[in-house]
C-alpha cells in the first residue's frame, strides 16, 4: 500500500476531506470578518458610520458572522 492509499481508502474520502478543509477555511474567514466588524473601532479603523443604527447593524452583522464561522468550523471538524 502506498501512502496515498493509506490516506484515502476509496474515492469518496477525497471529496469529504476537501469539504472539511473548505469548511474550516471558510469558518476561519467568517470568524475573522466578524471579529473585524466588532472591533474595528477599537483598532482605529474608521468606516464612516455616524449614526447609531449603522453601528448597531455593524455589531449585529459581526456577531452573526462569528456565529456562522464557528458553525462552519464545527461542521468541518465533525465532517457533517
Amino acid at each position: 500500500m502506498t501512502g496515498s492509499d493509506m490516506m484515502f481508502n476509496n474515492k469518496r474520502d477525497t471529496p469529504t476531506l476537501m469539504r472539511s478543509i473548505y469548511n474550516l477555511a471558510m469558518g476561519v474567514l467568517w470568524t475573522g470578518v466578524g471579529v473585524f466588524f466588532l472591533f474595528h473601532r477599537k483598532w482605529g479603523i474608521d468606516m464612516n458610520m455616524n449614526n447609531q443604527s449603522e453601528i448597531l447593524l455593524t455589531n449585529i452583522f459581526g456577531g452573526a458572522a462569528i456565529l456562522y464561522g464557528v458553525f462552519r468550523i464545527y461542521r468541518g471538524i465533525t465532517n457533517k
